[in-house]
């Protein structure tokens, strides 16, 4: 969180490939391969791969997008003001503390999807 934080991203109780050791859940055999293990791992290191994935298909869209267009479409789609800033401060760990008061959403899933085609 804080004044540099651009866009926030779900990151709590991602289900992604772990150790086979416990975290918050017992980790699950993976079913495609046994010799792999899945978890629920929450913070930064699963939000953080959601933008990036997202991005990615950005780009993928719209193959002559440069760095700043992706930022800038990513932040341009994101919602505003939906999530709850306690106002408290950087004690206070619900708190945006400053950051901007968007959330990544995805438009490729929606009915518009029309408008993100490639252009």
């Amino acid at each position: 969180t804080g004044p540099r934080v651009d866009i926030y991203s779900p990151g709590t109780m991602i289900m992604g490939a772990y150790a086979q050791s416990s975290y918050v859940t017992a980790p699950v055999a993976d079913p495609r391969n046994g010799l792999y293990w899945l978890n629920k791992i929450s913070g930064t290191s699963q939000a953080t791969p959601q933008v990036a994935g997202y991005m990615a298909l950005a780009c993928q869209a719209r193959p002559s997008m440069t760095p700043t267009d992706a930022k800038n479409f990513v932040v341009s789609s994101s919602l505003k003001n939906v999530l709850v800033d306690t106002g408290g401060g950087f004690s206070n760990q619900n708190s945006l503390q400053g950051g901007n008061n968007r959330f990544l959403y995805m438009p490729f899933n929606s009915s518009e999807r029309g408008r993100w085609t490639k252009e």
